[in-house]
């Protein structure tokens, strides 16, 4: 299977990842954008799914993996780790993470770390209906005798994944700074912005292999220092862009407080813990169906933002600043 990506070029995958790429939990992200609304004054990457930028992480942890001269265990685990970062996010992203944080105290990185390790309260474990009825595939993969081989383990994959520090890899995916999951969304997001030239798209690569290893711990390459300070302005950039996006506020604003209603609701569109697993299309079919949040879903979908009367710059106790 060949597999094309619009900042890579093609991207080859070894048999085990190419095993995994139909995996329901991966599938399901093909509906859930990236972006936390529908972005209108970015179109493009209104239409930007967590599945192009979960196998753009993948690819990106490859390249990564044989800078780093790491053993095909180590690689493999990483890749997959990459692959599936992103198959605990909810829709609609961190908009509902926040409304289903408030009510369960759900995290997205502990929630497919309890997942795929078999910890959560859910009883079918890594067996969770995540899409369509089906689970994750990972176990099944992990299972086949060319992974048990290497000893592939999915727990450890989980560890990477979720940013447990006892993992000396993990960084690689969930650092405090720069890491592969956040270089390839800034300039996935910067591109599909139009915030950047296709000459940056090759940025991503660069800054994958400027990961060196020193006693078990990850550390950046000083001689590619340049190449991540122009990382760190194009992220600015493509911030200051958003934040600028007044009415796109008012969007995310307007969709939190769907979501927030529809979770008082006590019809059986009713958000729960469980609610995760739905799609963007879901949840916004739930939001039309509610009559308490049909009306702002409805103005949502038609571009007719409510008037944004300020945005507040919050620092410690008091205001800092006001648009």
């Amino acid at each position: 299977m060949r597999i094309y990506d619009r900042l890579y070029g093609e991207m080859k995958f070894p048999s085990l990842v190419v095993d995994l790429l139909n995996c329901p939990g991966l599938l399901r992200l093909r509906d859930v954008r990236m972006a936390n609304n529908q972005f209108v004054a970015f179109p493009a990457f209104a239409s930007t799914s967590r599945y192009e930028h979960s196998l753009g992480v993948c690819h990106l942890a490859s390249l990564c993996a044989k800078s780093l001269e790491l053993s095909e265990k180590d690689t493999l685990e990483l890749m997959m780790a990459g692959l599936y970062h992103d198959v605990g996010t909810p829709p609609f992203a961190h908009a509902m993470e926040e409304v289903l944080h408030v009510k369960f105290g759900f995290d997205h990185e502990k929630n497919l770390k309890n997942v795929i390790m078999d910890t959560s309260d859910d009883p079918f474990g890594d067996k969770t209906q995540i899409f369509l009825g089906a689970g994750l595939k990972l176990r099944s993969v992990c299972q086949k005798k060319e992974a048990r081989k290497l000893r592939l383990d999915q727990r450890r994959i989980a560890m990477i994944a979720s940013g447990d520090q006892s993992e000396y890899l993990s960084p690689l995916l969930n650092g405090d700074g720069m890491d592969l999951d956040n270089i390839d969304n800034i300039i996935r997001a910067s591109s599909a912005m139009g915030l950047i030239s296709a000459s940056d798209n090759d940025l991503a690569v660069t800054l994958a292999r400027s990961f060196i290893l020193s006693n078990d711990q990850i550390l950046y390459n000083g001689f590619v220092l340049s190449d991540i300070k122009k990382w760190q302005n194009i992220r600015d950039i493509q911030y200051t862009a958003i934040f600028n996006s007044i009415d796109d506020f008012a969007y995310q604003t307007m969709i939190k407080k769907a979501l927030h209603l529809l979770m008082d609701d006590n019809s059986q569109k009713q958000i729960n813990k469980n609610s995760w697993t739905m799609t963007d299309s879901q949840i916004v079919y739930d939001l039309l169906e509610s009559y308490q949040t049909r009306e702002i879903m409805k103005r949502v979908l038609l571009c007719n933002p409510y008037h944004c009367l300020g945005i507040l710059y919050v620092q410690g106790n008091g205001v800092s600043g006001y648009l």
